[in-house]
């Protein structure tokens, strides 16, 4: 039996054996203290990552660049921060470093995404311009709002500014095509092709890379898809580091930037009586009720309605918010995101009803990207995104209906609503109306009441897209240096759903107490068998589709020698997209669209660059004999600054040249997708039951007929654009980059329905074939200055221009004589206005008998129109090409952007000129009826106007009328406007401190608080409404946003 003490030794033995082991280790473990600085050898770095290489194990700079870590002697230490070159520190027998970090030459350069990847700008021979991430945030939850005037090519404006409808419009390089299909850009965010609400929702803190190819080098590996130019969107992806959580909180007031003006109720019954005595009509309003309403009497008894103070608000508040949260190591990163908006609108709504009738817009998006290092030269991407918007308005249309029906209702003949007091019993609002004829009784006869319609249900629009995409790529360096493969394949599955509820509102009319003169005896019910305080449903429509695609690459790009760079890419890609609920046959079809594109690029010295560019593509839509087309493209540049002569030149740090030309196909001749257009153009379409007929002695047998809607055409092909780019490129004092580009579009083949057939024949439809030309031209120039003055303080500003100009060079019409060759849309814009030429109002009716016979009825006072081809008769042979387009030839911006130690202020301007759009006179004619509808009295039209004390012939509206005048209402010069504007876009003033004491204190990374405001004010001739808006000027008003944000880092 062993004793205690020998068994305290041996127990104190073993212990030895374990600790003297772990001593030594641990004193080859030491506590690292480093500094990292920037290459100036002074700045410390701020958040460098700090690995000990090949493990897990590291940390990050403080805010003075000063990290502690332990390690051993034998440890390497790798340095990395973003713009940087990593590297790898030894430990050796250091405790304390002092490590300089130099800047990463190659991410100095200026890189841009291309249709084949990144590349470097310097290199890049197709016409590709940028705008930074940064430059897209604005007080504003559409993305698209924010493009006018800041890439240069880009022409973009906005028609409205209902929240979930305010998309803005936009066409690269003018609008290169006359036929129905489609001339947008196609639109891509992770090479998933997108629509323009998935732009338009797409959060800037989210987009690594945005880009506009244009000319045909730049767009050739999309093939037909991209024939109108292409926007290239890239998402952030993780980068290597401690894991970052980004925060941003904006909450906007809106308000409508201009609305149009009415004129007072008392103007609107004087002249409503002008307007019938002055045609031959007896008085609407008498003298009593202008003077008691003019007097202040009971509102209820005599009404004087302000439609806008009763339907609509002030001013809404919107929130938004935006998370994300990114890292990872060497094996995988991560980006995740997830954002969120809520946009009210500007209807105002009622207590009684326990629904909201106001448009009220919101969207969710999450988005998540993982990278995954599965080898070293083998990695792999999973990138999922889902936007779900829901879209509420009231049940009687959009938004902008119920803006329109302000100028459709009588302001004076009903109150819009009476107070609940005079039937407290009932749980309904006590909507005001009257019978429009004097001793009817009828429920239908009564007046439009538009605050009852707008507040009568509401509707509900829900839209859901949910993409999953995988991407491999492989490094072949092993077998040949420079190769590499990329396999790429997504699913999409979108659905989108309408709902509306409504009552029927109750009606109601103020009784006057016989025995107290101007009060309310009591109010009588109008409508007490067709109004329902019950809602009703109503289903709208559905879509539901899909779509699926895979895509494989090989690309080949190495240097030799140092000079010669060789490239090389063969891409080739299937899709299938799938319409659910179609509706019929032919639309329900899938689609199938098969593509080979290939690219050789050689390069010298980086000074002489030459590519060639090709895509193979098929199309469903076309003949098997016409299905496959070949649209091939090259380009050069020469990058003069890089030659030798001016090396010496030290202003100059960029000087290049650069053309391109191609040939790019269009299959998307119709929008057969979205509208039902035809699809198979080599195909007849049968309607085999479109009725019945008797036929024969046998009259008690019927046969059913067949009609044909669409006469087959095997030879309906590719629409075809022959692209050139011409451009310079100049880089001066290092601070100072333009960019001039001119170029030219010749498009052919486009389909037309063809004129010339004589409705003699007896064909039931018309027949369709590729005859239509047309060509565009322009030129742009972007103009960026980028300076650093002092450590405190720098600046920016930017420019662009853009003029893009069609013109109709081959077009389907009689051979019109030389006398009459102005009725030719030869030669013009497409967009172009005809219509004809206003000369003046008729002063008397003398004037009226000796001018030629025009329209209808008309009198002194309506518009006098000019005989272009004298024949005494004005007529559609009178019709003249006048102002310019209707889609701007002329889009431009500026801005700057500057900051001072912690304080930045930004500004853009933006504008649209040359372009022209037409007043709809017939919806702006007042006292019109149309049903319970009268239309309203604008306050341009009560100011100057024609009338028999003031015959002046060049007033703004013609003589007033009860009645729609035909000739008054024709499109003509009186009407034509001047489009063209000039706008305050965006204005931010931020605060972001950068002292320790953010981090020490507030223990974040940091923080910026900002303020802003979009569409501030306009310039513009035009003054009746927001130019911008067009011909839509009585729809939903564009906003004007005020706004407050906050970003935080942790």
């Amino acid at each position: 039996m062993k004793t205690p003490n020998k068994l305290l030794e041996r127990i104190r033995n073993i212990c030895l054996l374990i600790l003297i082991p772990c001593s030594l280790i641990a004193q080859n473990i030491k506590e690292i203290t480093g500094v990292v600085f920037d290459e100036d050898g002074t700045t410390p770095v701020i958040g460098a990552n700090i690995m000990i290489k090949g493990t897990t194990v590291g940390t990050v700079t403080d805010l003075d660049g000063i990290f502690k870590l332990n390690a051993k002697s034998t440890d390497i230490l790798v340095v990395s921060y973003i713009g940087y070159e990593a590297q790898e520190v030894p430990v050796k027998n250091s405790t304390q470093l002092k490590i300089v970090l130099k800047a990463d030459a190659e991410l100095l350069e200026e890189v841009v995404i291309t249709a084949w990847g990144k590349e470097k700008k310097k290199t890049v021979v197709g016409s590709v311009s940028t705008i930074r991430p940064e430059e897209l945030k604005g007080p504003s939850s559409n993305l698209t709002t924010m493009l006018s005037g800041r890439v240069a090519g880009l022409i973009s404006y906005q028609t409205t500014g209902e929240p979930g409808r305010d998309n803005a419009q936009f066409f690269i390089r003018g609008v290169g095509s006359f036929g129905t299909g489609k001339v947008d850009p196609l639109i891509l965010i992770n090479g998933i092709e997108s629509t323009t609400t998935e732009l338009a929702r797409i959060q800037p803190d989210d987009i690594e890379g945005f880009s506009i190819l244009k000319d045909a080098t730049a767009t050739s590996m999309y093939g037909s898809r991209g024939a109108n130019g292409v926007i290239l969107i890239s998402t952030k992806s993780g980068i290597v580091g401690k894991t970052k959580f980004n925060v941003r909180y904006e909450t906007s007031l809106s308000t409508n930037a201009k609305d149009f003006n009415l004129a007072d109720n008392i103007s609107y019954m004087e002249l409503a009586n002008e307007a019938s005595l002055t045609r031959g009509g007896q008085r609407i309003y008498d003298y009593d009720k202008i003077e008691k309403t003019k007097q202040g009497a009971n509102p209820l008894l005599y009404p004087n309605n302000n439609w806008r103070e009763i339907m609509i608000r002030d001013h809404s508040i919107n929130h938004r918010v935006n998370m994300n949260v990114s890292g990872g190591g060497d094996i995988a990163k991560y980006y995740l995101s997830a954002s969120y908006r809520h946009d009210n609108g500007m209807l105002k709504t009622h207590d009684t009803n326990d629904f909201n009738s106001n448009v009220t817009s919101s969207s969710l998006e999450i988005r998540s990207n993982i990278d995954i290092s599965l080898t070293k030269s083998t990695k792999a991407s999973v990138r999922i995104n889902g936007l779900f918007d829901s879209l509420n308005g009231p049940s009687v249309g959009s938004g902008s209906d119920v803006f329109k029906s302000m100028l459709k209702a009588n302001p004076v003949m009903f109150p819009a609503i009476y107070p609940q007091s005079y039937r407290s019993w009932v749980n309904h609002p006590l909507f005001g109306n009257a019978h429009m004829s004097g001793n009817s009784q009828s429920e239908s006869d009564l007046y439009y009441n538009p605050y009852a319609s707008s507040l009568s249900g509401y509707s509900e629009e829900n839209t859901a897209n949910f993409t999953a995409q995988f991407e491999l790529s492989q490094d072949f360096d092993f077998i040949l240096p420079g190769l590499k493969a990329r396999l790429m394949a997504y699913t999409k599955r979108s659905t989108k759903s309408s709902l509306s509820r409504s009552i029927a509102p109750f009606y109601y009319m103020g009784v006057e107490d016989s025995e107290n003169k101007e009060q309310i005896k009591e109010v009588v019910p109008l409508n007490e068998t067709t109004g329902r305080d019950y809602l009703n449903y109503s289903e709208g429509g559905k879509e539901v589709w899909n779509e699926d695609w895979i895509e494989g690459s090989l690309v080949y790009d190495h240097t030799f020698n140092d000079v010669h760079s060789v490239g090389g890419t063969l891409i080739y890609y299937i899709r299938e997209k799938k319409l659910s609920n179609a509706g019929g046959l032919e639309r329900s079809l899938p689609q199938r669209n098969v593509s080979l594109s290939g690219r050789l690029t050689y390069g010298y010295d980086n000074r002489y660059l030459a590519e060639f560019n090709f895509g193979y593509n098929a199309s469903e839509r076309f003949d098997k004999n016409h299905r496959w087309g070949f649209f091939p493209s090259a380009g050069i540049a020469w990058n003069i600054g890089n030659e030798a002569f001016l090396k010496e030149v030290s202003f100059l740090d960029k000087l290049k040249v650069r053309y391109s030309y191609g040939l790019v196909g269009n299959d998307e001749l119709t929008d057969w997708f979205y509208k039902g257009e035809e699809r198979f153009f080599y195909l007849n379409m049968m309607n085999m039951n479109t009725g019945t007929i008797k036929f024969g002695t046998d009259y008690g047998k019927d046969f059913q007929t067949v009609a044909i809607s669409r006469y087959a055409n095997p030879d309906i092909t590719w629409e075809k654009a022959y692209k050139s780019n011409l451009a310079w490129e100049i880089g001066l004092f290092n601070a100072l980059n333009i960019e001039f580009d001119i170029f030219n579009d010749r498009r052919t083949n486009i389909l037309l329905n063809r004129n010339d057939i004589p409705s003699t024949m007896g064909l039931r439809t018309a027949v369709r074939a590729n005859i239509g030309e047309l060509k565009s031209h322009g030129y742009e120039l972007s103009v960026d200055f980028n300076k650093s003055f002092t450590k405190d303080f720098w600046a920016s500003v930017r420019g662009t221009f853009t003029f893009a100009r069609n013109k109709t060079s081959v077009y389907e019409e009689p051979n019109y004589p030389s006398e009459t060759s102005y009725r030719s849309r030869i030669g013009y814009p497409w967009n172009t206005i005809w219509g004809l030429v206003a000369e003046r109002l008729f002063i008397d009716e003398e004037d009226v008998r000796n001018s030629p016979t025009q329209f209808g009825d008309y009198m002194a006072g309506d518009i006098k129109y000019r005989d272009i081809n004298n024949d005494g008769i004005i007529n559609d042979n009178d019709l003249v090409p006048m102002g310019y387009p209707t889609e701007p030839e002329i889009n431009y911006g500026f801005g700057f952007s500057m900051g001072y130690k912690d304080f930045d202020l930004s500004a853009f301007f933006s504008g649209i000129a040359r372009t022209s759009f037409m007043i709809e006179s017939a919806n702006i004619t007042p006292f019109i009826k149309s049903g319970g509808q009268i239309n309203g009295l604008l306050d341009v039209v009560a100011k100057d106007h024609w009338s028999e004390e003031n015959r002046n012939p060049y007033a703004f509206f013609p003589r007033l009328s009860t009645e729609q005048i035909t000739n008054n209402n024709r499109n003509s010069t009186w009407w034509l406007r001047d489009g063209s504007f000039l706008k305050l876009s965006t204005l931010e003033f931020g605060y972001q401190p950068k002292g320790r004491w953010v981090k020490q204190k507030l223990k974040i990374e940091g923080f910026r608080l900002y303020a802003s405001g979009s569409n501030l004010f306009k310039i513009s001739k035009f003054k009746m409404w927001d130019p911008e808006m067009k011909g839509n000027g009585m729809g939903y008003p564009l906003q004007r946003t005020f706004n407050l944000g906050l970003q935080l880092s942790f």
